[in-house]
């Protein structure tokens, strides 16, 4: 019995540094992800930015083999338990409370959220 409580903390130790770690990961991919916007006005038809592309796409496929996945916000409805509202729009043509842009991608991690999306919202004026 006290070798599987040791077991359970272990692993939930184990659980708590790879959340973590996966966060920092997340830091990354965002740098990297802004910079690709820079890189796209210059040098589209670029050697480098080619293999930078390559390079986004070989760690966002590390990051779905671990069951890490982007949240799709655009156009979905705000939920404060997935969305941080960083921006709202007042608009009458826009229904209330959608999301109308993304400012920072939020992630879920087997299925539970692992980063918040920090997402514009439409607000009625």
């Amino acid at each position: 019995m006290l070798f599987l409580k040791q077991k359970a903390i272990k692993d939930d130790k184990l659980c708590a540094n790879n959340i973590s770690f996966f966060k920092e990961l997340l830091s990354h991919l965002d740098e990297l992800e802004e910079f690709y916007y820079i890189l796209e006005s210059k040098v589209k038809s670029d050697v480098l930015f080619k293999g930078y592309i390559n390079l986004v796409k070989n760690f966002k496929i590390l990051l779905r083999k671990k069951d890490i996945k982007a949240m799709k916000c655009r156009g979905n409805s705000y939920n404060p338990e997935k969305h941080h509202a960083s921006l709202h729009i007042n608009s009458d043509q826009l229904p209330e409370n959608k999301i109308i842009d993304v400012i920072r991608k939020g992630y879920y991690y087997k299925g539970d959220i692992l980063r918040l999306a920090d997402v514009v919202v439409s607000k009625k004026a």
